[in-house]
């Protein structure tokens, strides 16, 4: 990010429907690698930080946004949220997500029944934050490995059954640590009950005032 977009950031804030701050403060939250070296100044940090924040809320959105008074829609999959792929509170915290319960092999699958294009749907799934490197390359194992076995283990299935009818035992074990050690990323911050209308906990009201 070079001074002229974060210009333009400045130029098209949206009360209301975007808080910059509570997405710049999700890129740092736990989980999420530090700059490759300190920032020693306001550019650095933007250049070094606010780049995960570009990339999980791009400035034509934060445009568009302000300019139609329209909400966002997100295209995260359930593929990236059972397994952790994506920025907590940022790409996954959309006011709308029409994919949200679809596997990302489900994914592929709709658009090409929509008659979206091979070379769209072809193209290696990647958050495009590092040139040449792919979610698969990060994660371990590549999506058509991953959904069955994270379908099955939805459907109640546990990791020795689905090792015993002859699933891999490293792509298991592979998708059962990547579940298991991102389900805070799929909670709500844990808030400390200081009273009894501590949000999220006691203040369970119908409508939020």
């Amino acid at each position: 990010m070079g001074p002229v977009t974060a210009r333009a950031l400045a130029d098209n804030q949206t009360p209301g429907l975007v808080c910059a701050h509570h997405h710049l403060y999700s890129t740092l939250a736990r989980g999420m690698p530090a700059p490759r070296k300190t920032p020693t100044g306001f550019m650095e940090i933007l250049e070094q930080v606010w780049w995960r924040l570009d990339a999980a809320l791009d400035l034509e959105m934060l445009e568009w946004s302000a300019k139609l008074g329209a909400l966002p829609l997100g295209t995260g999959n359930k593929s990236e949220r059972l397994l952790g792929y994506y920025t907590w509170h940022a790409d996954d915290s959309p006011p709308i997500n029409p994919l949200g319960d679809l596997f990302k092999t489900q994914v592929w699958d709709l658009a090409r029944h929509l008659g979206v294009p091979d070379v769209i749907i072809d193209k290696p799934a990647s958050a495009d934050l590092v040139h040449g490197v792919h979610d698969e390359d990060e994660l371990g194992i590549s999506y058509r490995r991953a959904d069955p076995i994270l379908h099955w283990l939805l459907q109640g299935y546990t990791v020795d059954e689905l090792k015993s009818i002859g699933v891999p035992e490293g792509d298991v074990d592979r998708v059962w640590g990547l579940l298991s050690a991102t389900h805070w990323k799929r909670e709500l911050p844990t808030v400390a009950m200081l009273s009894s209308t501590a949000i999220g906990e006691f203040y369970l009201r119908p409508v939020d005032y």
